[in-house]
């Protein structure tokens, strides 16, 4: 099982991120990490950060989000009770599905292929894309077929998109 890491362990681990540390003047032993993301993180990762904060209930006493140089550390005080939900967090992390919120997930991965369809792509890369994966794409009629190689919307495989 995934174990958080206690705060006061990881600066004294990274001496250099002390230098850059916003978010609790001198923190002390009682801190623990329960997850963490850099400041370009993947949809994973600021999927997953989002949900444990809201599933935590937010920002509070016990429950502090810092940044760190380019990470941004969710925090857990270790003898609240929120370490109960902590825990929970850190059991999905460590399953097969280490998604906390598979819907959220797969909105924000479709909201990206839709955004990479219509921005990054021409309309002879989208042909060619549609050529490539063309079972991952179902046309009503011609104009469905139109309105996606002029990059309207995206019907395929959002993760496909994504991670090509």
């Amino acid at each position: 099982m995934l174990e958080p890491t206690r705060l006061i362990d990881f600066l004294n681990e990274a001496p250099s991120y002390q230098i850059h540390f916003e978010g609790m003047e001198n923190p002390d032993a009682d801190w623990l990490i329960v997850y963490q993301k850099n400041n370009d993180p993947s949809i994973y990762d600021s999927v997953n950060f989002e949900v444990a904060l809201k599933m935590l209930g937010g920002e509070s006493e016990d429950v502090n989000t810092m940044q760190l140089g380019f990470l941004n550390l969710l925090c857990v005080r270790e003898n609240s009770e929120k370490m109960k939900i902590a825990k929970e967090i850190l059991t999905i992390l460590d399953s097969e599905w280490p998604y906390l919120d598979d819907d959220l997930y797969s909105e924000r991965e479709d909201e990206l292929a839709q955004f990479l369809w219509q921005q990054a792509y021409n309309y002879k890369e989208r042909i060619d894309y549609i050529r490539k994966h063309r079972s991952e794409f179902e046309f009503a009629n011609l104009s469905d077929l139109i309105s996606q190689v002029r990059g309207v919307y995206f019907g395929g495989n959002s993760f496909e998109l994504v991670t090509e």
